[in-house]
């Protein structure tokens, strides 16, 4: 995919060793999708100059915690996510995006 088509598309590469992703070491950590009001930096970082109108968010760890990246979700609804929302729909999203992306990404010695 190009950079525009993906730029389009919402898709941001981020260096595993980027100093924003330490906004997001607790989700990472989890493993599990997150879902309610994320802090300012996230909101930035993810959302860019649409942050402020992202009232809510759920978070889709992409692969075992989050290796191959994650989905973000942004409703302009205060309350359209919130922590007590049932996660399991977004967990198997998750499951099928990196069960789709794992034969794309380059293989790693580990």
């Amino acid at each position: 995919m190009d950079q525009n088509r993906a730029r389009e598309c919402g898709i941001l590469p981020i260096a595993r060793d980027d100093a924003a992703l330490e906004h997001f070491e607790s989700f990472h950590k989890s493993g599990r999708p997150l879902c309610g009001r994320l802090k300012q930096a996230q909101l930035e970082f993810l959302f860019g100059d649409q942050a402020p109108a992202v009232g809510s968010a759920a978070l889709v760890p992409i692969g075992r915690d989050a290796h191959q990246g994650m989905l973000a979700i942004g409703s302009s609804e205060a309350n359209r996510f919130h922590p007590g929302m049932g996660t399991l729909f977004l967990s198997h999203l998750g499951e099928l995006i990196s069960a789709v992306l794992e034969p794309h990404l380059p293989r790693t010695s580990g």
